[in-house]
């Protein structure tokens, strides 16, 4: 099986940017559904961290060097429940979006701890984003 990927859309993280419906197609022509997903890093503060972003005219040396300069950094993943593709690219990018744009909204909230990943699976669609905890090493 391929492994498709695609993106909706990159940003610096502090706020979501329109979906690029056209990204979709892939997915609506092929028939598979969308994997949303979302990264969200902090600081060793705990403020939410800019420095892994790699957009606009910046470089990869420069954002490598901010990245390292940066100290210690928590990634939060956040993955949402699987998007059926449908029939219309702009319909699911919408839906992706919206699915992103909560996610960032939960875990800017607080809602994120060290560690944790948020997973939406088909059966807790009543409880969307439920944390699931690290493995333990």
């Amino acid at each position: 099986m391929a492994d498709r990927r695609l993106a909706g859309t990159t940003s610096n993280g502090l706020a979501v940017l329109p979906f690029r419906a056209n990204m979709f197609q892939a997915a609506v022509s092929a028939s598979v559904p969308v994997q949303p997903l979302y990264i969200m890093y902090e600081d060793a503060q705990g403020r939410q961290s800019t420095a892994p972003a790699y957009i606009d005219d910046l470089s990869l040396a420069d954002s490598l060097n901010l990245l390292l300069g940066s100290g210690p950094l928590t990634a939060h993943v956040y993955v949402g429940a699987p998007l059926a593709p449908g029939a219309d690219r702009r319909t699911l990018a919408a839906e992706a979006e919206g699915v992103i744009a909560a996610a960032l909204r939960k875990m800017q909230v607080g809602a994120a701890r060290a560690g944790t990943v948020f997973v939406e699976r088909p059966e807790t669609l009543s409880a969307p984003g439920a944390m699931v905890e690290p493995p333990v090493d």
